[in-house]
């Protein structure tokens, strides 16, 4: 039999080869690039990233390999599977659309484009399913092509906020003039800078918790500490007012910030750092405690970076949008808080003097909700099971995390002036008050 006969051949030339299936690895990928569009000048890695992609697609390729060794359809597997773990990573947005609907709808939210591309596709989905099997190589066609344009909107954001974030600052670029760093007892102090998160001033817990704080205050001025009697903070949120803080100034006086622009300026301040940069020309060595906020996870000017972040924010907020939000606390800065503020007191008290002066910052994310930390069984015991409702709860639980920091401030500081004795000058407080 002759191989080259055209009538052998007339069955491919008229056909268009099988499309292969890639819109289940789209979908399983699409969460991840939203929360990424989302957070303009996250300092998330591109390691991360990928590495998350490429884990949600091994999921996938296991799940549909699992499907069809059950006897089910590669296509059907595939319409399923993407449906699946789109409205798995739904439930944030979802919830939020049915909270807003009783105070009105701000059409900006980024969480509207997740929503709209979500609820195309699945539309998509059962449009071209209707009256057709899923087989079919112009359906399957359809669904990659469904799927690759939900990508437009968040590449897009993506590819617009990236002309706002600041250039990473080179840590060589800071000139170090060690000769101003004099010997024996002229030698500059170290300084310990520690921003504790959503913590009150004793007026605000007075007033409007009825909490009685003065006990750790007493016993910080005990320590020497000088302690403000009415004290406010600038700004209302931590990455306001930790970029404040490191520039030495207002914001408003480091590029007028405006309305429109205020997050990523400020983000694009918070590179300058022109306090670390100053204490660096004088010889410093400068130690930084990440806390996993997506804001000071990665400090370009650190010396030397401890990392007490599991996960960080950028992966906390895409498990938070999805179902498992329902049966754990993960919120922000939540998921393994329990891990991750033991570990950053524990570094502060483990930073021994060196050759050189040292500048140690750390943003310990409590007693910023979700509160978690804590509530001992005697708390608990204390607390009971009956309250006057969710708020407070809230109080409660806010109130436990004020009284965990106060031990483990204390013990900290305690900590630290026994290492260093009187040649160190050390800053507590707090970014804001109650959140």
């Amino acid at each position: 039999m002759n191989p080259f006969r055209l009538d052998r051949l007339s069955f491919t030339a008229n056909r268009w080869p099988r499309p292969p299936v890639i819109y289940p690895y789209v979908c399983a990928v699409y969460p991840v690039v939203h929360v990424l569009a989302a957070n303009p000048g996250n300092s998330v890695t591109i390691g991360r990233v990928l590495a998350l992609c490429a884990g949600l697609s091994a999921l996938t390729w296991v799940v549909l390999a699992v499907l069809y060794r059950l006897g089910i359809a590669r296509e059907r597997a595939a319409v399923v599977w993407s449906g699946a773990i789109l409205l798995f990573f739904s439930y944030s947005p979802l919830l939020w659309v049915w909270t807003k609907l009783h105070s009105g709808l701000d059409p900006v939210r980024f969480r509207y484009p997740f929503m709209t591309a979500t609820a195309a596709f699945l539309l998509l989905t059962l449009v071209a399913l209707r009256g057709r099997r899923i087989g079919d190589a112009s359906v399957v066609r359809l669904m990659n092509r469904g799927s690759l344009a939900m990508l437009v909107v968040p590449l897009g954001m993506i590819a617009f906020g990236l002309r706002h974030v600041a250039p990473v600052v080179d840590a060589k670029s800071v000139l170090v003039d060690a000769a101003n760093v004099a010997d024996g007892a002229s030698r500059p102090r170290a300084v310990f800078f520690i921003l504790l998160d959503s913590y009150a001033g004793d007026d605000t817990l007075r007033e409007a918790l009825g909490y009685d704080n003065s006990s750790f205050t007493s016993d910080l001025r005990s320590l020497g500490f000088s302690v403000p009697t009415h004290s406010a903070s600038n700004y209302s949120t931590t990455f306001l007012s930790l970029s404040s803080t490191l520039n030495m100034s207002y914001l408003e006086e480091l590029g007028g910030l405006r309305e429109t622009d205020i997050e990523p300026r400020a983000r694009e301040i918070f590179q300058r750092q022109e306090a670390v940069r100053l204490l660096k020309t004088q010889g410093y060595r400068f130690v930084w405690i990440g806390s996993g906020y997506d804001l000071d996870t990665i400090n370009p000017l650190a010396d030397e970076t401890i990392d007490c972040s599991y996960f960080g924010e950028f992966e906390e907020t895409l498990l938070y949008n999805s179902f498992l939000s329902i049966v754990m606390k993960w919120k922000g800065l939540g998921i393994a808080k329990t891990s991750r503020v033991p570990c950053m007191w524990e570094a502060l008290r483990e930073v021994t003097p060196t050759g050189r002066p040292v500048f140690v910052a750390a943003h310990v994310p409590a007693p910023h909700d979700p509160w978690v930390l804590g509530q001992t069984p005697e708390w608990r015991a204390k607390i009971g099971t009956s309250h006057a409702g969710d708020d407070w709860l809230d109080r409660q639980e806010y109130l436990a995390e004020i009284t965990y920091l106060n031990q483990e401030a204390i013990a900290t500081v305690q900590a630290i002036l026994k290492s260093w004795g009187p040649n160190v000058v050390i800053m507590l407080e707090g970014d804001h008050g109650i959140p």
